[in-house]
């Protein structure tokens, strides 16, 4: 057993005493390993999003009182939000309802053309999210190791050979969502620049992880552009933001015109706000979404802070190191020195000899353990680091193509944020090792119709009950 006493006093999440039943028929408090996909919302951030309801109207242009108070937060949310990452007086923000949103905007708002010269350079594991809008202009991929940290060598070679021929955008992310490894963007921004290039970073695994700097700490290590969203840094109620150089962001029309986008409309012509933001933000925006995600990051940069979250995470990562490196069967992805400077408390991983789906099944019907599996968004790269050959990896794809998705190949995910504590690694070692020790126990599932592995007794659960409001 690990001895490391626990030291997570941060603020609480919602729903931090649920517990679930087991296919055993016991009930165990729930460990959720799943905070790369979504982390539930830091109570206070509820709290705050009750508050603002209660006097909640629209915002912009309303006269009544609770439109007026409502306009006031929602511009001290949209100014939070530069705070946050430290954005330079000159930066738009732009409301989008998710990460992949504001990447796809990205795309329209620079409107770059390969035939005018200008390129994408991505590295080679890229969320899918950060992949394909990019797609048409053929991105040029930057190899990584296995520990998953970019060459960087490769990228100052590849910006350099481009510089002078058209535009340049550097797209990385923040932090990889399959190994948890840091990208050292300060470095990847300095490189990018000195030869004329921009740099996006895809910050949707990073925000609630680590601090944002936009405007760097030396000359020419700034980020022209960041994009999150809020469901993954404690407030997910359904927004996410674009943020970067207000000149840019504005130098073509808007995505969406309408309401909020105009200052004088006639039957024939209508005259677009001069205001970068009325323009890219058309109609009643999601200022629920929006001020939840100002509460999450005022508590994460401000109340909690950076630094402790990356100690809580080492002090997670160092228990993984303790009692996960020896199982037996158990093979780990990315940088294994399981230091909270290079990675987040972010571990991939495939047991031998079992389905990653059926792991993941089992640690949650048999010990309420919730984690994430299949390939990440990251198709390519896991089937890199899964050791795959093109002609299984095209033999996969016909048979998951044609309604099959048993034959996809993929990884098991566990990740830890806020409301992890020390002893749920201990529990998750402990559950891989029953699960390795007993195959068949297996023999209790089966696959439905869509892929999902299920115990054969298990009791369907009615969701429909969850709209039943009584009288």
């Amino acid at each position: 057993m690990i001895s490391t006493p626990t030291t997570n006093c941060f603020p609480p999440l919602v729903g931090r005493d649920r517990t679930v039943r087991t296919i055993f028929g016991n009930e165990v408090e729930y460990l959720d390993a799943d905070a790369a996909a979504t982390t539930r919302p830091l109570e206070i951030v509820q709290e705050k999003v009750l508050e603002f309801l209660s006097t909640y109207g629209s915002v912009h242009r309303g006269s009544g009182a609770n439109s007026r108070l409502s306009t006031e937060i929602f511009v001290a949310a949209r100014e939070a939000m530069l705070d946050f990452v430290n954005a330079s007086s000159d930066a738009a923000i732009c409301i989008t309802s998710n990460t992949t949103a504001a990447i796809n905007k990205l795309r329209r708002k620079l409107n770059l053309r390969s035939e005018r010269g200008d390129c994408v350079v991505l590295s080679e594991f890229e969320h899918s999210s950060n992949d394909l809008p990019w797609r048409a202009l053929n991105p040029v991929r930057i190899p990584a190791g296995d520990d998953g940290v970019l060459d960087l060598d490769v990228l100052k070679r590849e910006v350099i050979h481009r510089q002078g021929s058209g535009r340049t955008l550097v797209a990385v992310t923040g932090a990889s969502n399959l190994t948890g490894a840091l990208m050292p963007i300060r470095e990847i921004a300095f490189l990018a620049h000195c030869a004329g290039a921009m740099i996006f970073v895809d910050a949707a695994q990073l925000a609630g992880h680590r601090a944002i700097d936009m405007q760097g700490a030396r000359g020419g290590d700034y980020l022209d552009f960041v994009a999150f969203s809020g469901h993954k840094m404690y407030a997910p109620f359904g927004a996410g933001v674009l943020i970067g150089d207000a000149k840019a962001l504005g130098q073509t029309g808007p995505d969406d015109i309408g309401g909020g986008t105009v200052d004088f409309v006639t039957l024939d012509t209508y005259d677009l706000a001069s205001d970068i933001f009325r323009r890219e933000n058309a109609g009643t925006p999601n200022a629920v979404g929006l001020v939840a995600m100002a509460v999450a990051a005022g508590m994460l940069k401000k109340t909690i802070g950076f630094e402790d979250i990356e100690l809580h995470e080492q002090e997670l990562l160092d228990a993984a190191r303790q009692r996960l490196s020896n199982i037996k069967g158990l093979r780990l992805f990315g940088e294994l020195d399981y230091s909270a400077a290079r990675k987040c408390a972010i571990l991939s991983f495939v047991l031998e000899g079992h389905d990653h789906a059926l792991v993941a099944a089992r640690l949650s019907h048999e010990y309420g353990i919730g984690v994430r599996h299949g390939h990440l968004c990251q198709f390519a790269y896991v089937a890199r680091l899964l050791g795959l050959t093109p002609r299984q990896i095209s033999q996969t794809r016909d048979v998951v193509i044609s309604g099959n998705r048993d034959a996809m190949y993929g990884v098991v995910r566990a990740s830890f944020g806020l409301g992890n504590r020390i002893e749920d690694i201990e529990r998750l070692g402990e559950a891989l090792e029953e699960i390795a020790a007993t195959p068949k126990r297996e023999q209790l599932y089966e696959r439905n119709e869509t892929g999902e592995w299920l115990p054969r007794e298990m009791v369907p659960q009615n969701a429909s009950e969850f709209f039943l409001f009584g009288k």
